[in-house]
């Protein structure tokens, strides 16, 4: 059976699983594989692409957003976690990507745009254009960087390494105040 893409990333995806970040490698990959590296390169250009392509298995396709903007906004940020944690490192590999990824054309391969329609939904709410860009931003970054401190922290614990009055998980509240800072800009945009 001939090499696909599809069967490239879900190599990956394992080995990110078992060994982390750290450990994926386009060589790992083959190996897992059984063939050699350049073999892979038929498939994905590069290892950047194959990280954009992972982060979008992990992100998966937008879930439809209901009810009023402030819920659905936190129905989308625990949704993206809830995702991100299905995979060790989830919350790196996935802001690695974005990072890497063309934020500006949509249809290049190497786009990736997980808040896309977060923005929409505060547009639709009342927020400008350039507003709810950056909300949805900052949502998105907020995320990740909750989730890549949370699974950090689960790691050390696995190794044995925690200190006294480990941080406690404030993703809840550091949501709620960020939601209540963006009624701010859909009140005033409405005014």
């Amino acid at each position: 059976m001939p090499l696909t893409a599809d069967e490239i990333e879900r190599s990956a995806l394992e080995i990110l699983d078992r060994y982390g970040l750290g450990d994926l490698s386009m060589r790992r990959i083959a190996t897992g594989l059984g063939v050699a590296p350049g073999a892979l390169y038929w498939h994905v250009a590069n290892k950047q692409q194959l990280l954009i392509g992972l982060a979008r298995r992990i992100v998966g396709d937008p879930e439809p957003l209901d009810g009023p903007w402030q819920s659905a906004v936190g129905q989308w940020a625990r949704s993206l976690r809830s995702r991100l944690l299905e995979h060790r490192d989830g919350a790196e590999l996935v802001a690695s990507a974005v990072a890497l990824a063309d934020p500006v054309d949509a249809d290049h391969p190497d786009a990736l745009a997980p808040a896309a329609s977060l923005g929409r939904l505060l547009v639709a709410a009342g927020m400008s254009a350039g507003d709810a860009v950056a909300a949805a931003d900052t949502v998105l970054h907020f995320t990740l960087g909750q989730t890549m401190a949370w699974q950090s922290r689960a790691q050390f614990r696995e190794l044995g390494i925690t200190g006294p009055g480990a941080v406690s998980d404030s993703f809840d509240l550091g949501l709620e105040l960020i939601i209540d800072g963006m009624q701010n800009r859909v009140s005033t945009t409405q005014r």
